[in-house]
Order: C-alpha cells, then sequence, then structure tokens
C-alpha cells in the first residue's frame, strides 16, 4: 500500500498525463486508486451488505473520471478525496432512493424461489409483486392487431 503523500503524488503525476492525452495513464490511474478508493468507500460502508456496491460504485466513479478528468480541480483536494466524495454520495444517493429501493427489493424477491403446487405454473410479473394499479391483461395479437388498424398494408407514402 502506497502511503497517503506518495499516492497523491502519484495521484497527480497521472492526472498530469491523463490532462495531455498518455494512453496509459487511464491504466496506472485504474491500478493506483481502486484498492484505496474501495477500502476508503468500505469504511465509510462497513456492513457486509455493502461490499459490491463499494467495488461497483468505485468502478464506476474512476471510469467517469478518466473520461472527463478535466473535472477535477487539483487546487481543491487531493484526487482519491474528491473521488471518495464523489461515491461516497453516489451510494447515498442509491440507498436513500426511494425509486433505488423499490428495484433492489424487487429484485430480491423476484429471486426467491415460488413453491408451486402443480409445477406447471409459468411464473408472471404479476405473482412476484403487488400491483399499485390495474392494468388489464392484454393479449399481444390484439394490441398490434390496434396498432395496425389506421395503417392500412397497400397505402402508398407520396
Amino acid at each position: 500500500m502506497v502511503p497517503g503523500r506518495q499516492l497523491q503524488q502519484q495521484a497527480l503525476e497521472i492526472h498530469q498525463r491523463l490532462m495531455s492525452g498518455d494512453p496509459t495513464a487511464s491504466l496506472d490511474a485504474a491500478d493506483l486508486l481502486l484498492d484505496p478508493l474501495v477500502n476508503r468507500l468500505r469504511a465509510k460502508w462497513p456492513s457486509q451488505n455493502y461490499i459490491e456496491a463499494c467495488h461497483d460504485v468505485a468502478t464506476e466513479v474512476i471510469v467517469i473520471y478518466l473520461q472527463a478528468p478535466q473535472r477535477y480541480d487539483p487546487a481543491r483536494s487531493a484526487l482519491l478525496t474528491w473521488l471518495t466524495m464523489q461515491a461516497h454520495g453516489d451510494l447515498l444517493n442509491a440507498y436513500t432512493s426511494p425509486q433505488k429501493k423499490f428495484e433492489r427489493d424487487w429484485i430480491v424477491e423476484s429471486d426467491l424461489s415460488r413453491d408451486d403446487s402443480d409445477g406447471d405454473a409459468a411464473v408472471q410479473l404479476g405473482d412476484q409483486m403487488a400491483w399499485l394499479d390495474a392494468v388489464p391483461a392484454l393479449d399481444a395479437s390484439r394490441v398490434l392487431a390496434s396498432v395496425r388498424a389506421p395503417f392500412p398494408r397497400n397505402a402508398t407514402v407520396g
């Protein structure tokens, strides 16, 4: 593990290389920053439930930085500190957003096994979650026929 000051110095050198278009700088930045960033996030999000999320968001934040390194201002903070703030904010948004919570819960619930007594019943989305509003079941052929009806087959475009 690279000590803090040495890490910041190496990160600044790589940042300058990124800004000048060095094609190998992206790989060097990812190699240098990914593990320390994940470690910082794990310190802020210590639960076992967040191990994968910390790694995923760290990877995403580094990729975003590599795509637009000019967004980072070395005069304002250390690169690793800036990346940590970005990633921590993304995790906070992901875990406090009602929509994201719904998506996580739905994925977990959809992976639960069903106990079908007859074994032949196909799993349908409506069986896995309660609907918030009533949506009629439509046969796909009826829907397609309704869409095609206003457009005759032999119509010419003029």
